[in-house]
């Protein structure tokens, strides 16, 4: 959490009577509405200084929002021995099941 970077806003008259997810997507348009409904459920999202649980709440003039950033987390990705055999008979026995040219014309191939 010490990593975490906070942005504030203060609601104006445009956004007045909002629901609180539809504001914070105006203001972090790089974030998708349902990542924000996601932070508001994480407790990430505050207005004037209390938790904001409900992603429908809404907003007031002059009512402050505090939004808490979170670092992406790292995701160690490490290979897998596939035997690559199995992969090319699957293949062929794919190939082999499906003759399309058998299937649609068989008076035409012999």
């Amino acid at each position: 959490m010490e990593n975490d970077r906070v942005e504030t806003w203060l609601v104006e008259e445009p956004h007045g009577g909002d629901r609180i997810d539809r504001v914070l997507s105006f203001f972090l348009p790089e974030k998708s509405r349902s990542g924000i409904q996601l932070a508001i459920g994480e407790g990430r999202v505050t207005v004037n200084g209390v938790r904001c649980i409900k992603k429908n709440h809404l907003l007031r003039v002059g009512d402050e929002i505090a939004f808490r950033h979170v670092p992406p987390q790292s995701v160690e990705i490490e290979p897998q021995n596939i035997p690559l055999e199995c992969l090319v008979l699957h293949f062929l026995s794919f190939l082999h099941v499906v003759d399309l040219a058998q299937a649609l014309y068989p008076t035409l191939v012999s």
